[in-house]
């Protein structure tokens, strides 16, 4: 449920400080999975800058929060230095509106066309539609996991310079 996953990101950065996960597989199936993906790996590369714009305090600070440990430089929107250029923004809206589709544009605008991450509370097919055509590079539907974020981020840091596929990705159950 919606309400708790606040708890559940912050318990997941806390994981990653002890190296333990809350979402683990069975320990065979984990190994593999590993071997086989980087999703495991939740560093960031050091020089990545990313812009965090959310509706939500508490959203916001618990994105902030995952993202430093990770590695990223992060900067809020409102508090962003002119010569500061951001690698990537992180979008994090509830819902699809016309007042979300035009900050999108205008972050993109803002802030000379980075990849922008889209994070929709359970978007239908036209809400995902509409996100992309206004400008987002992927969107990732919520609750997500802070991996799946990161491991987006990286991307959009390789993909940065290059014409970059849209996605949209989420997670099933």
């Amino acid at each position: 449920y919606w309400h708790q996953w606040q708890t559940m990101l912050a318990a997941e950065v806390e994981a990653m400080l002890t190296a333990r996960s809350s979402w683990q597989r069975p320990r065979i199936m984990q190994q593999t999975w590993e071997a086989t993906t980087d999703v495991a790996d939740t560093s960031l590369p050091s020089t990545l800058n990313v812009l965090v714009s959310a509706r939500q305090p508490a959203t916001c600070a618990a994105l902030v929060d995952g993202l430093v440990h990770c590695g990223a430089h992060v900067w809020l929107a409102a508090a962003l230095p002119p010569a500061v250029k951001p690698a990537a923004v992180v979008y994090d809206a509830e819902y699809v509106d016309r007042w979300m589709l035009r900050e999108i544009a205008v972050l993109k605008r803002m802030f000379s066309e980075p990849p922008l991450l889209a994070l929709l509370s359970f978007p239908r097919r036209d809400d995902v539609a509409a996100t992309l055509e206004a400008g987002a590079w992927q969107v990732m539907s919520k609750p997500y996991r802070l991996s799946d974020v990161v491991t987006c981020l990286k991307g959009l840091h390789l993909a940065r310079g290059q014409e970059a596929p849209r996605r949209v990705s989420g997670r099933a159950g």
